[in-house]
């Protein structure tokens, strides 16, 4: 038995050593570096893609045709602030274009000078001028697609915008101005949920009121 499993045991270094490159011997030897396989002859295998499926937002037209609203496309993107930003200024595929439900607000001469996430969930993202080089209400829906896009990444709640690397007064959905950052509950008009959850304005505090202590009764008389 223990002589049949020693068969075994050769025949499969054998095949091993086959499968390597090298050749069996009918008796023991030390292997030579020229019988090494070159590092050239291997395949390197690569590890998993970091790819998601993430949202970006283009915008597109409600039933009316009249109130432009932000819709969400997929891309296949790492998950960082340059990628959703990258994709975002490419506009929109062929397919898309071809379909002619959406469009982009940014102007395509734009681009990404930095991206990346700060302390607290604050995103910062300085483009070039050309992004501002239009009407506020087209830059009014650019700003809507940005921080939608940006703040689809885990952790970020904020988005500051900086034209060539400095702060401008951007305008916000009500038509306010700001150089703060800017959240997705600046743009109400433009979120592509019927019922968005913004956050909850408390009520009035209702003064109590305190009711007159009732008149004592009258006894009655016989």
């Amino acid at each position: 038995m223990s002589r049949c499993v020693s068969i075994i045991v050769a025949f499969g270094i054998a095949g091993i050593l086959v499968g390597c490159g090298l050749q069996p011997d009918s008796a023991p030897r030390d292997i030579q570096p020229a019988d090494l396989p070159s590092p050239r002859d291997l395949t390197s295998v690569s590890g998993p893609s970091t790819g998601e499926r993430a949202k970006i937002f283009m915008l597109t037209v409600t039933n009316d045709a009249a109130t432009s609203v932000l819709a969400p496309v997929r891309r296949e993107l790492e998950a960082t602030t340059t990628a959703r930003m990258t994709a975002l200024l490419d506009g929109l595929t062929a397919d898309e274009q071809a379909a002619g439900q959406l469009r982009s607000a940014i102007p395509p001469e734009t681009r990404v000078l930095q991206a990346d996430v700060r302390t607290s969930g604050l995103a910062l993202i300085d483009l070039s001028k050309e992004f501002v080089a239009v009407s506020d209400q087209v830059l009014t829906e650019a700003l809507a697609q940005v921080v939608f896009t940006v703040t689809e990444l885990t952790g970020v709640s904020r988005v500051q915008v900086l034209i060539d690397g400095l702060p401008h007064e951007s305008p916000r959905g009500d038509g306010t101005r700001t150089s703060g950052p800017l959240t997705t509950f600046d743009f109400p008009n433009l979120n592509p949920s019927s019922q968005p959850e913004y956050p909850v304005i408390p009520s009035p505090t209702v003064p109590e009121t305190i009711a007159a202590p009732a008149s004592p009764v009258p006894p009655v008389t016989a």
